[in-house]
């Protein structure tokens, strides 16, 4: 894919504006490059590939794919966001994971799928990765990453006696809150149950490493 960094940061909207968390004028990208760029890197001949990414918005995987023989995005969007794919010319198919109708067939068949943070924000993650599997051409291989069941901060916050999954009254929004966690032994037999060969499961940090800091 022919594609310009500034074109899509500003075209797709990466500035953040009014986000609680960054002060404006931050670049969402960057904030979520080392997972992006660790994906991109654990794709063999990714030049050769075409890359079905679900979950898609706001479109960061355009860019870390961008040596991809194709992209596709899926999921729930915005109208802008969609007419902004079809005007680069890259498909976009509107799945709606909880949804029991079958995915849409894309032009090209993908041979890798991303499904990246997404998991964890389905209601009923066994019968969406099963109509996933149902949906994936023979052959195709599914890279996933979610939240880890284990993660600190999630310990620390039951201790305190916090909630750490979303309020049920994001059901009825376009990005629903978390709904799961999962062990990575758990979701490997899930996959494995569904029909999926588990070729490779392991633990990994997405947080940038710590400065370093000079002791004099």
């Amino acid at each position: 894919m022919r594609v310009d960094y500034e074109t899509l940061r500003v075209k797709l909207r990466w500035n953040c504006v009014g986000d609680r968390l960054f002060r404006d004028g931050v670049d969402h990208y960057e904030i979520d490059r080392y997972r992006f760029e660790r994906a991109a890197s654990a794709i063999p001949d990714a030049g050769h590939a075409v890359i079905a990414d679900i979950g898609s918005f706001p479109g960061y995987g355009i860019w870390a794919f961008r040596e991809s023989a194709g992209y596709i995005g899926m999921g729930k969007c915005p109208d802008w966001y969609r007419s902004a794919l079809h005007r680069m010319g890259l498909e976009w198919i509107d799945c709606d994971f909880e949804s029991p109708s079958p995915i849409g067939p894309p032009f090209r068949p993908p041979d890798i799928v991303m499904l990246q943070e997404v998991i964890e924000h389905i209601r009923h993650p066994k019968k969406f990765l099963s109509r996933l599997y149902a949906w994936m051409p023979s052959g195709a291989r599914l890279y996933l990453t979610t939240n880890n069941q284990s993660y600190l901060g999630y310990v620390l916050k039951q201790i305190a006696g916090r909630d750490i999954f979303d309020s049920a009254m994001t059901e009825d929004t376009v990005y629903p809150g978390h709904c799961t966690y999962y062990t990575l032994a758990g979701l490997s037999d899930l996959l494995r149950g569904i029909g999926f060969e588990v070729i490779s499961a392991q633990r990994l940090n997405f947080l940038p490493p710590p400065a370093s800091t000079a002791i004099s």
